[in-house]
């Protein structure tokens, strides 16, 4: 037997949000300067209880899509056509539009992205000038639809921990939403997430179904030790027990 120990566990946190980015109907990014907070208020998704002989037997458990709140000190002008601004004297329909941004952990950070959004303004006051500047912050309520990837669950929210994926793999994920010299900034859907970390895995794991397997890498994580065994050094290796691990494409 073991007595729990609370101190020989490590506490992990994520706090702070940065790096925002704007996504138009075009796909196009937008740099969003002046974003302070992104709040996911999604429900729980617990429904109502079926009771037999006055007792909770069957809990109903849903998906309910990605809702929050995001307030700023300002908001790129692109971005007045998706809250109900026009130029045009006719009432326009609000095109949904996606967003990304970051937020720290104590092991890196984490890139959220978030699809299909509707934003509505909540109250907005100006104040007076004073001797201690109060900037005045905008507020929208976001509602969302979920994407759709075969195999997963429909969701409007997902994120990339680089705690758990490759530098080199992360860098190429941020040039493809940030842009780069020869690139512009898009936002990848749900699907083309998860081909993208696919085709650019470090470590690749093939099954040949005969109850054999081959691990392919960079030499920093697949290392011959001698001419019979070999170690691989990866997050995507975790040891079960001292005899068995389990082991994915990383």
């Amino acid at each position: 037997m073991t007595r729990l120990n609370w101190h020989s566990l490590p506490v992990h946190y994520e706090a702070g949000v940065d790096h925002g980015v704007l996504y138009l109907a075009s796909n196009a990014g937008i740099p969003w300067n002046g974003l302070t907070d992104v709040t996911d208020d999604t429900p729980l998704g617990i429904g109502q209880s079926a009771y037999v002989d006055g007792q909770s037997r069957l809990v109903g458990v849903s998906r309910p899509d990605f809702k929050g709140t995001l307030e700023a000190y300002m908001y790129p002008l692109e971005f007045e056509p998706y809250i109900g601004y026009s130029d045009e004297l006719t009432a326009q329909p609000r095109m949904p539009f996606g967003l990304s941004f970051r937020t720290e952990t104590d092991l890196g950070y984490r890139i959220h992205l978030v699809y299909n959004i509707t934003a509505e303004m909540t109250s907005w006051d100006a104040r007076t000038v004073s001797s201690k500047p109060d900037p005045s912050r905008f507020k929208w309520n976001l509602h969302t639809s979920p994407e759709i990837a075969e195999g997963l669950a429909p969701t409007a929210h997902i994120y990339v921990d680089t705690a758990e994926a490759h530098p080199h793999t992360v860098a190429l994920f941020e040039d493809l939403l940030y842009g780069s010299p020869s690139t512009d900034a898009t936002l990848p859907s749900i699907e083309e997430v998860r081909t993208f970390f696919d085709e650019n895995a470090l470590l690749i794991v093939t099954d040949h179904g005969d109850g054999t397997w081959t691990a392919t890498g960079p030499d920093d994580m697949v290392q011959w030790l001698d001419a019979t065994s070999f170690q691989i050094t990866s997050p995507s290796a975790v040891w079960v027990d001292a005899e068995s691990y389990t082991l994915s494409s990383y």
